[in-house]
């Protein structure tokens, strides 16, 4: 199948989102599949995140053992354990081949989260169906997958760019991983190629025997543990509506599963742009599988204007302020922009990572809170000078926002 170009800032291709319970359990399972993955694909990837630190590093070797060292000892011990590592062009371009595990502690219900892509849609369909046979799962998704930028930073995910994608190619799913499973604990997120339910949810609308009975042959039935899996078709599809495109055997397999889909899923994470997800559009969205109707929206346009986030780091702060610190120079407003850019904005990205963009590694980050100490400490008038600069850099990021 020849894929459409997707959107700016996003990659298109088969993949599974699973979530599982909040159990030890299926740590074995997802440790396995995560090396499986890696092995696969250590030659071409080049990202790391590592949740712990908040910071993401070049892929290399070791990041290979980082799931067995770290996830069973975390989850037994009710911390926080979250990692990706992926392939892509640069830190600001999306995920060609992805593996993304979330175990969020008790503070946060949520259900854990795995999730992978890969070129081969039957090698989705093959790993998936054995990690769900092997480990439990509560809900899930797979197809084709419309996948944001990573940096791991959901804020700047330029996601408005997806609605009108979302809204043509409506067999593609939008990722919307760490959302879906704060929205989700009884319910589905929706149906796809691959939809995976757990018997406790199936319950809800009368069991695997009665849909059995209800739904085509189409339809292909796989016996997970504690669920079955919903095959909706041989391969994925796109479900072009400017091409008429049939998706009735997604529409089938939607409409029986209405029931139980999440009514009240929350917002997804980005920035408030032209032609982002309103709630209602999300919504509706959410729902075009639920009748045997066609959802046809009116489909915008993309937009083409610069958004917030390529204002922001397009013109890196660091050479600059390298720059004045060697002239002996103090250009406080330049200090307070990466400041609060590092610190406050966006809420989602860690200050490690908006420094990057800026070009300040750790070092440099060092050289120049010596330097702005240095300079700053020796009056109060130096201090409050300070002060301002921040508040002035403040009420510039609000009126870009």
């Amino acid at each position: 199948m020849k894929l459409p170009k997707p959107p700016k800032k996003h990659s298109l291709t088969p993949g599974v989102t699973l979530y599982l319970p909040r159990n030890i359990r299926g740590c074995s399972v997802v440790i396995a599949q995560y090396e499986r993955f890696v092995d696969r694909w250590s030659a071409s990837l080049t990202h790391f995140w590592d949740d712990k630190v908040g910071s993401f590093r070049r892929y290399r070797l070791a990041c290979r053992e980082y799931a067995r060292d770290h996830l069973e000892q975390d989850v037994s011990t009710d911390k926080w354990c979250a990692w990706a590592t992926y392939a892509a062009k640069g830190n600001l371009e999306p995920a060609e081949r992805l593996f993304h595990a979330h175990f969020p502690s008790s503070e946060f219900p949520d259900p854990y989260c795995v999730e992978w892509s890969d070129r081969d849609p039957q090698l989705i369909l093959t790993e998936s169906l054995e990690f769900a046979r092997a480990a439990e799962i509560v809900h899930g998704i797979g197809g084709l997958t419309l996948w944001p930028i990573r940096a791991v930073s959901y804020a700047m995910s330029h996601k408005h760019f997806a609605l009108p994608f979302c809204m043509r190619y409506q067999g593609v799913d939008l990722a919307t991983s760490v959302d879906t499973g704060a929205s989700c604990h009884a319910t589905i997120k929706g149906v796809n190629w691959l939809t995976f339910v757990s018997n406790a949810i199936l319950e809800r609308v009368g069991g695997e025997k009665k849909l059995r009975k209800q739904l085509s042959e189409r339809i292909v039935f796989h016996k997970i543990k504690k669920g079955v899996c919903f095959q909706a078709g041989p391969e994925p599809l796109l479900g072009d509506i400017k091409k008429g495109e049939d998706l009735s055997v997604y529409h089938e397999l939607g409409k029986a599963l209405a029931p139980i889909r999440e009514r009240n899923h929350r917002r997804i994470n980005g920035p408030v742009e032209p032609g982002n997800f309103t709630i209602d559009e999300l919504h509706a969205w959410l729902a075009r599988f639920d009748t045997d109707e066609v959802w046809r929206p009116d489909v915008p346009k993309a937009p083409k204007q610069e958004t917030v986030w390529d204002a922001r780091f397009k013109d890196p702060l660091g050479p600059k302020l390298l720059r004045e610190m060697e002239l002996g120079h103090l250009p406080l407003d330049l200090f307070a922009d990466l400041h609060e850019l590092a610190f406050h904005e966006p809420p989602y990205m860690p200050p490690a990572l908006a420094m990057s963009l800026h070009g300040v590694d750790e070092q440099l980050w060092a050289r120049l809170r010596q330097y702005l100490h240095e300079r700053t400490s020796s009056s109060d008038s130096m201090r409050a000078a300070w002060e301002a600069a921040k508040s002035r850099a403040r009420e510039r990021l609000n009126a870009q926002s």
